[in-house]
């Protein structure tokens, strides 16, 4: 039996336990999946390849993918930063790395379990910056709420599968304590905190609070049968580190090679992930960004990164697109990372990222 927290209702649910399984119509709609007479059974076995279970924790009805725990408790990564701080174009352009296979020389194999949704989010976001190197709008859900769950997917390495959820919420619901639909904060397994540190960023340093108010939610689990907030796998990513790339030492983590710390697969080089996550703290204390060292503070294993979803800065603070292209730059570091610290790629690196 493989007793989760759903993120939606925060009800412990057993969905191995629920029989029933449905499909999404060319409506959106969820369906029942059964025998439908006058309906070919490989129409039937077609809308079957990837089915839904219905949660069992709340009267009002949503749905997971059916192998949503099949393999044990799902990672469900909360993304947090406030508005305009770079979080969408970085979930976007992780997104698209992932799409493109950029994990396979690692051993590591993606299967998305909500194909309608993936590929909304790539014709709604990925593809436009990535591939029209288009500015993207703050966070934007499917109906228009201020948090949903973004995409999901299982991550397979070997014989060993996990599913991933990412979720995000736009900075400014974040930071209403009493909104209910941020509550999914109080069963996230791990956190990508997001600092903008380019030179176009109209704030101060320091001024996001997002992270605050994030901490708060997580003081409350101590109470549940989830694990204390401050044992979650936890980074830190300075995003918009294109914009500092003649600063040290911006200048040499941004021309290090992607993923260069976890090749080869088998071999983490915690001492590297240690030294980038050393100067990044460093660079934030410098430079003033005291409130974005919160986490570090709060967390006890934790890591910091340098990245850039865009690979270069707006000409222009109102250009609604990227004029010298989009070319992200170190955006799967801070998700390996925390896949490590959450046990995915072995034991060893477990033990040793992020301490």
């Amino acid at each position: 039996m493989t007793t989760v927290m759903c993120p939606k209702c925060l009800s412990m649910v057993d969905l191995e336990n629920e029989t029933d399984q449905y499909y999404i119509d060319e409506n959106g709609d969820y369906q029942l999946i059964a025998d439908q007479p006058g309906v070919p059974k490989l129409r039937q076995d077609f809308d079957a390849r990837f089915s839904w279970k219905k949660c069992p924790g709340a009267s009002w009805p949503h749905y997971w993918p059916s192998e949503y725990s099949t393999y044990g408790p799902p990672l469900v990564i909360g993304f947090v930063g406030g508005t305009q701080k770079g979080k969408t174009h970085l979930l976007s352009a992780m997104i698209g790395a992932l799409d493109s296979k950029q994990l396979q020389p690692l051993g590591i194999e993606i299967k998305w379990l909500e194909p309608q949704r993936h590929r909304r989010l790539m014709e709604a976001s990925v593809k436009p910056l990535l591939r029209d190197g288009k500015r993207l709008v703050g966070t934007v859900t499917r109906d228009g709420q201020p948090v949903d769950h973004v995409d999901v997917f299982q991550v397979r390495r070997g014989n060993s599968r996990r599913t991933v959820v990412f979720y995000d919420v736009n900075g400014n619901s974040l930071r209403d304590e009493n909104m209910k639909a941020v509550d999914f904060m109080f069963a996230v397994d791990a956190l990508l905190f997001v600092v903008d540190i380019g030179r176009s960023s109209d704030a101060p340093p320091g001024d996001d609070d997002t992270f605050q108010v994030s901490l708060a939610r997580l003081d409350v689990r101590s109470g549940s049968k989830l694990s204390p907030g401050p044992e979650l796998p936890a980074a830190v990513v300075l995003a918009k580190a294109d914009e500092r790339r003649f600063d040290e030492p911006v200048m040499r983590w941004m021309r290090r090679e992607d993923l260069a710390a976890f090749r080869p697969f088998d071999s983490v080089d915690t001492d590297a992930i240690e030294a980038e996550s050393t100067d990044a703290y460093s660079y934030l204390y410098a430079h003033g960004f005291l409130g974005s060292l919160d986490p570090v503070d709060y967390f006890d294993r934790i890591t910091l990164h340098f990245a850039s979803a865009a690979g270069s800065a707006l000409v222009e603070p109102a250009d609604a697109a990227f004029r010298r292209g989009v070319r992200p730059v170190r955006v799967l570091d801070p998700l390996l990372a925390v896949f490590a610290m959450a046990g995915m790629l072995g034991d060893n690196s477990q033990a040793k990222v992020g301490s």
